[in-house]
């Protein structure tokens, strides 16, 4: 058997399409323990507060542009609090 612990998506998180959000729901829908990592380029200061976004429950939402060593230690960080 295979188990995916993370999800990472690089996918667009537009305000206006909200597909990247609308695809972690339906994932957190499949599995609840499961970690999901956002990406995006867009401005995420207020995105926290969007109901959508807190329905889909995303562990990590990152802006771009990150550095690699960042995004390594969360996801190592993730992984060490899985179920």
């Amino acid at each position: 058997d295979h188990y995916i612990d993370l999800i990472y998506l690089v996918y667009h998180i537009g305000y206006k399409t909200g597909v990247g959000i609308d695809l972690a729901k339906k994932i957190r829908e499949l599995n609840k323990y499961i970690k999901i990592f956002l990406m995006t380029a867009f401005d995420i200061s207020d995105l926290k507060n969007n109901p959508d976004y807190k329905a889909a429950r995303i562990d990590n939402l990152i802006q771009k542009p990150i550095h690699f060593s960042d995004l390594r230690n969360m996801i190592i960080s993730a992984l060490k609090t899985s179920v």
